[in-house]
């Protein structure tokens, strides 16, 4: 399957889903690091380290999403529907200051969630 953007160019990303990932890894710890050297995510923008506009994984979006808001913890329950999300979170942890705990079984998750919070 073939995804063409507007100009009917095919879209490399979503082209096949065994793509060879160290062009998405290298361009996440990229953004990582510029937002490391920057402090957060607006000041890297601002300081022109990220760009406006960037392609990326929704894991990835998530993040920086809550990295915005001041998110630096989070525990997760990872499995096979979001193990993409736990390679984002270790590239991030790896290059900026985030923390994040992996909660199992289920039942234990909230219990974790609320000793991080304390």
């Amino acid at each position: 399957m073939e995804i063409l953007s507007p100009n009917h160019e095919t879209d490399s990303l979503r082209e096949s889903p065994n793509l060879n990932r160290a062009p998405r890894e290298n361009a996440m710890r990229t953004r990582a690091r510029a937002i490391r050297q920057a402090g957060t995510v607006e000041d890297a923008i601002a300081s022109s380290r990220l760009p406006l506009e960037v392609t990326l994984t929704v894991s990835e979006g998530v993040i920086l999403g809550l990295l915005r808001q001041g998110v630096r913890k989070y525990v997760v329950m990872l499995g096979h529907g979001n193990t993409e999300l736990g390679e984002a979170l270790r590239i991030y942890t790896e290059l900026s200051r985030l923390q994040w705990w992996v909660a199992q079984p289920f039942w234990r998750q909230r219990h974790s969630a609320g000793a991080v919070i304390l």
